[in-house]
């Protein structure tokens, strides 16, 4: 008899394990929402190099919760770090916008990420950079732009298709907002006589 109830106790909690334990979850990883395809505004060539992250933002998805802990989802990531994702996004934004009519004018962009995050109670997306725009004319680099931008876009959920979503607004909005530095600036470079 003590046998059998030692088997049983045994197997009750061995088997407790497999009822109570949490259930096998894949990993989905998400990517920023690809860029509309647009016209150009402006002429040369336009070159996005590295950005910098000094966010606490990595390869999962990090949300910032009401009394300021920040917290990871185990289970779902952005497909690479958020500086690459930004760099990727914006060298594919502007591929599709630079003129080459006037080859002797290259516009370079980088720049610090200092916020890439969610925050679960505002249900927002939340992005904010450091930037320097370059232009070099014949070779010779012109005064650098430099500017720090902070953008947000509400969740439809705060999950990994509604962070998605929101980021990819962010960054969208921080790619039109450089591509209107540059083309502010554009005049101002054709009246110095290039």
């Amino acid at each position: 008899m003590k046998q059998w109830l030692t088997g049983a106790i045994a197997a009750l909690l061995c088997g407790g394990c497999v009822f109570f334990s949490e259930p096998y979850r894949e990993t989905v990883r998400y990517d920023l929402l690809p860029p509309v395809p647009g016209k150009a505004s402006g002429s040369g060539e336009i070159t996005v190099e590295a950005f910098r992250n000094l966010s606490p933002a990595g390869r999962k998805l990090l949300y910032r919760e009401s009394d300021g802990r920040l917290t990871e989802d185990p289970y779902v990531m952005w497909a690479q770090p958020p500086e690459l994702l930004l760099q990727r996004y914006l060298a594919d934004y502007f591929s599709t916008r630079a003129v080459n009519e006037a080859a002797s004018v290259r516009w370079v962009i980088d720049g610090t990420l200092f916020k890439f995050e969610l925050d679960r109670t505002k249900k927002m997306a939340e992005l904010g950079v450091n930037f320097e725009i370059r232009c070099y004319v014949n070779g010779v680099v012109r005064e650098p732009w430099r500017g720090n931008r902070r953008f947000s876009a509400p969740m439809s959920a705060a999950d990994g298709a509604g962070a998605t979503a929101a980021m990819s607004k962010c960054v969208a909005a921080l790619a039109q907002a450089l591509e209107q530095q540059m083309t502010d600036a554009a005049p101002q470079i054709e009246k110095n006589g290039n």
